[in-house]
This record gives structure tokens, C-alpha cells and sequence, in this order.
């Protein structure tokens, strides 16, 4: 008979910064291309419309309510970040887009990132 076995694997892969006046845990997603925040995070005087649609690992679509250019406060840098916005994600997803433009060096076993050249302590 055949047995599961949980596997663990590291956590820490979130990076906390302040946004919208309020500290967050964003979760750093190279499998995700575009960078997600849960709609009830925006405040909405800052939402646009988005045409963009969002497609999940297994196919189905998950519905985008707007888009938004966030301002991810990090203590020593503030970095803006286009995001889109759906009622149907519970954290924020800081994906490939938002890795590659401010040129991230991720330090898995430091469990740190370098963006745009500081450095910081990733959180499980």
C-alpha cells in the first residue's frame, strides 16, 4: 500500500516591506511572470482597469479586477511595482517581472536577496 510523505522544503522565500501604510509579507514567485496583490490590500482611489488576464499553474483563469503601481517600501529604497489585482490570490506574489527589472540576486542558502544592490533577510 502506498504511503504519502511530506516533504519540506524551505519557507523562506517572503520578503516583508511596508505598503500602503501597512507592513506585508510579499511572497517571491519566480513561477509566477507578473507580480499579484489581493484586491483587499489596494486601497481603491489607486485601482485602474487592466485588460491583462492571469492564468493559474493548472490552466484555469483567475479574474483580475484592476491593476495597480505600488510603492514597495523596503526601509532604505522605495521601488514601484505594477501589479495586478485579484479578489482571488491571498498574498502578495512578487513575480519574475518585478525580479528581473530591479535586477535580484536571490542567496538561497543565506536565505537573503540582493535588490538593486541591498541586501536582505528573507522570512519563512
Amino acid at each position: 500500500m502506498p504511503s504519502s510523505r511530506h516533504i519540506s522544503g524551505s519557507k523562506s522565500a517572503y520578503l516583508p516591506a511596508m505598503i500602503f501604510g501597512r507592513k506585508r509579507w510579499c511572497l517571491l514567485d519566480t513561477g509566477s511572470e507578473v507580480s499579484i496583490i489581493p484586491a483587499r490590500h489596494v486601497p481603491s482611489n489607486v485601482i485602474t482597469t487592466s485588460v491583462r488576464s492571469l492564468n493559474a499553474a493548472n490552466g484555469s483563469s483567475i479574474p483580475v479586477t484592476g491593476e495597480t503601481n505600488l510603492l514597495l517600501d523596503l526601509g532604505d529604497q522605495s521601488l514601484r511595482v505594477l501589479c495586478l489585482e485579484s479578489e482571488h490570490v491571498d498574498e502578495i506574489l512578487l513575480g519574475l517581472t518585478f525580479l528581473e527589472d530591479n535586477r535580484c540576486v536571490w542567496h538561497f542558502a543565506d536565505r537573503s536577496i540582493q535588490i538593486r544592490g541591498h541586501e536582505y533577510g528573507l522570512c519563512a
